[in-house]
């Protein structure tokens, strides 16, 4: 089975972005892990590079890392079309 992969864009409160960031770092669930995650410049505050064992995996990753933290404002998922 091919393992997909994508890249998390996430937009947080002001203040939010390291500490969220913090709790992407390095996790892992059944069938998903975060590959890095950087707090970032730009329309986004934080980036995360994921990968998945299928596509239905991915959307749910900010959610399961992060349980009920606050601070995120709006996520984008975008997968790798390779």
């Amino acid at each position: 089975m091919a393992m997909v992969r994508g890249w998390i864009l996430v937009q947080t409160e002001p203040e939010r972005a390291r500490p969220l960031c913090d709790l992407l770092r390095g996790f892992s669930a059944p069938g998903v892990r975060v590959l890095a995650a950087d707090t970032v410049t730009g329309p986004h505050d934080i980036i995360v590079h994921v990968e998945a064992d299928d596509v239905d995996g991915l959307p749910n990753v900010i959610r399961h890392a992060t349980g009920d933290a606050p601070g995120i404002e709006h996520v984008i998922t975008c997968v790798v079309m390779d």
